[in-house]
C-alpha cells in the first residue's frame, strides 16, 4: 500500500510541476517516499491500536536512557564511516570512468 501511495504520489507532483529536469524529479521521488512512509505508518498505528498493542510501542526516553544511547551511537560510529567510504569510493570511481569513451558499457549504465 505504501508503494501505491508513492507512485501516485508521484504521478500527482509530475502533473503539478511540469517540468522533468533531474532535480525537480529527485524531489518528487523524495517527497511521494516520504507521503508513503507517513500512509504507511498511520495504516500500521491504525492496526495496532484496534488489535490492543499501540501500548507496547509508546516511545519513552528518559535521562537514565541517555547511556544507553551513547552506546549504540559508539558501536554504530564505525558502521556509519565505513558505509560512508564506500559510496564515495564508488561515487569517485564511477566519476573518473564516466569520462572515458565506451565506459558506460562496462558500468553497465
Amino acid at each position: 500500500l505504501a508503494n501505491a501511495m508513492m507512485v501516485c504520489g508521484i504521478i500527482a507532483m509530475r502533473g503539478l510541476s511540469g517540468g522533468l529536469s533531474a532535480l525537480s524529479s529527485g524531489r518528487q521521488l523524495a517527497t511521494a517516499f516520504l507521503m508513503g512512509s507517513v500512509v504507511q505508518l498511520l495504516l500500521q498505528s491504525i492496526v495496532m491500536q484496534k488489535k490492543g498493542v499501540g501500548a507496547l510501542f509508546r516511545p519513552r526516553l528518559r535521562l537514565s536512557d541517555l547511556g544507553v544511547v551513547a552506546h549504540a551511537a559508539r558501536i554504530l560510529l564505525p558502521a556509519i564511516l565505513s558505509s560512508t567510504m564506500l559510496q564515495l569510493s564508488t561515487y569517485t570511481d564511477l566519476w573518473f570512468a564516466s569520462s572515458w569513451q565506451g565506459s558506460a558499457a562496462v558500468m553497465a549504465c
